[in-house]
């Protein structure tokens, strides 16, 4: 499992900025961080989650509505 202190921030906010016009979750992120590795991207996902809403001022980012899992969106 990722140990949510070793993902790099900056690698997260280049893929965050790549959705700047749609909403994305946080699965999305673990796929492109981890280039599609399915086990990784399996045992991570609440964790870039945990990232997310930590960092979601940091990256510029913010929820959209209540669903979960959640959506975010590239704040304007």
């Amino acid at each position: 499992m990722t140990d949510i202190d070793s993902i790099n921030l900056d690698k997260l906010r280049n893929i965050v900025q790549k959705f700047t016009h749609r909403d994305f979750t946080a699965a999305q992120i673990a796929d492109d961080y981890w280039d599609g590795a399915s086990e990784q991207i399996g045992a991570s996902g609440a964790q870039f989650e945990a990232v997310l809403q930590r960092n979601a001022a940091l990256l510029g980012i913010q929820t959209v509505g209540n669903d979960q899992p959640a959506r975010w969106h590239v704040a304007a």
